[in-house]
C-alpha cells in the first residue's frame, strides 16, 4: 500500500474513532423528564388556587372564572394582580429547570425543613409545591419539586423575595388626587390651631371666611399635598381600639379638600393624619378604615399649618 494511503486510512480512523467516543458522551433526551417538566408547566399555566408559605405567613389565593386573583382570607381586599402573575411567572420558567446532579441530601441543603413554600392547583385538583431551602452565595435558592421529589434544582432569588413580603406588600394603594387650582372650591384644614376654611372665588382669589386669605400659602398646601403618596399599608380592617393606638382618633391634623375633577363632578378628599411611626405618620384615607403610612417628610407645610394656623 502507497505511504499517502496509508496515512489517509490513519486520519479516517482517528475521525471514526472521535466521533465514536463523541456519540458515548451523548445522551438522547430523557423522554420521561421531559414529560414531567411539561405536565408540570401546564399545570401551573393552568393554576386557579395558590399558597405560599413565606417563612411566617401561609397566604392562600384564588382565581375567579374572570381570571382575577383574590386573597382568600377577604377577596374584597385590593389585590395587585402583577404580584400574583409575577411569582406564577417565575415558577412557570422553574418547571423547565434541570436537577443539580451535585446536590443530593436535601438536609444538606436546607431542605429537610424548607424556609419557604409554594404550591400550585389546577383545575384537574393535582397540586405542585416546590419547596426552598438554602441560598446559594450568587443568591438563588436550592429548591424541591414535589413531582420529582428525590431531586434538586436552583430557584431564582427573586422567587424567594417574591414569596417573603407580606399581604400588605401586595395591595394596591390609594392614590392621592393631583389638585391644581382652577379645579379645588375649597380647602378645610383641623389640627391644634383649630379649623381653617379656605374658598377660591371664581376670580381665583382665595378667602377664609369673608376675609382675603393668602392665595400663595393654600397653593403651596395644595402643590405639597399632590406631590404626597402613600408609603404603604399598615392594618387592613382594624379591631377596635387600634386607630386610638396610632393617634387618629384625635388626630395632628384632617385636610379635606373638595374640588371638581375632569369630568365636572364635584368630589371631596379626606385625609386624617395620626401619630409618629418611624420617619412617617399613621393615616386614614376618605373612609377607608385601612390604616397608611406616609412619609413625615412629605407633610412639613400641612402639620406645621395645622399646628400653627395662618
Amino acid at each position: 500500500m502507497k505511504p499517502y494511503r496509508r496515512i489517509l486510512l490513519a486520519v479516517l480512523a482517528l475521525v471514526l474513532l472521535a466521533g465514536s467516543l463523541a456519540a458515548c458522551q451523548t445522551h438522547a433526551p430523557d423522554a420521561g423528564g421531559a414529560d414531567i417538566q411539561s405536565d408540570a408547566a401546564a399545570q401551573i399555566a393552568g393554576s386557579d388556587t395558590l399558597s405560599y408559605f413565606n417563612g411566617s405567613t401561609t397566604l392562600h389565593f384564588t382565581c375567579g372564572e374572570d381570571g382575577t386573583w383574590h386573597w382568600r382570607d377577604d377577596p374584597a381586599f385590593p389585590l395587585k394582580q402583577d404580584d400574583i402573575r409575577r411569582i406564577l411567572d417565575t415558577v412557570h420558567t422553574m418547571a423547565a429547570a434541570q436537577p443539580l446532579p451535585e446536590a443530593t441530601d436535601p438536609a444538606a441543603y436546607g431542605l429537610s425543613r424548607p424556609e419557604q413554600s409554594l404550591s400550585t392547583t389546577g383545575k384537574s385538583g393535582e397540586t405542585l409545591t416546590f419547596s426552598l431551602g438554602s441560598t446559594f452565595e450568587n443568591g438563588s435558592v436550592y429548591m424541591t419539586r414535589s413531582d420529582v421529589p428525590d431531586a434538586i434544582y436552583e430557584a431564582p432569588a427573586i422567587l424567594k423575595d417574591l414569596l417573603g413580603r407580606s399581604i400588605f406588600d401586595m395591595m394596591v394603594l390609594p392614590q392621592i388626587p393631583h389638585f391644581t387650582a382652577d379645579q379645588v372650591r375649597s380647602v378645610t384644614l383641623e389640627g391644634g390651631a383649630g379649623t381653617s376654611v379656605f374658598t377660591r372665588q371664581s376670580d381665583g382669589t382665595w378667602y377664609a371666611g369673608e376675609a382675603l386669605a393668602d392665595s400663595q400659602t393654600v397653593l403651596a398646601l395644595l402643590a405639597e399635598i399632590s406631590a404626597a403618596s402613600i408609603q404603604s399599608a399598615v392594618d387592613y380592617r382594624p379591631s377596635a381600639g387600634v386607630t386610638g393606638l396610632c393617634g387618629l382618633d384625635s388626630p395632628a391634623a384632617v385636610l379635606t379638600v373638595t374640588y371638581v375633577n375632569t369630568v365636572a363632578v364635584e368630589n371631596t378628599f379626606r385625609l386624617t393624619i395620626g401619630g409618629v411611626r418611624g420617619d412617617g405618620y399613621y393615616a386614614l384615607v376618605n373612609d377607608d378604615t385601612t390604616i397608611y403610612l406616609i412619609p413625615a417628610a412629605q407633610l412639613t407645610q400641612l402639620l406645621t399649618l395645622a399646628q400653627q394656623g395662618l
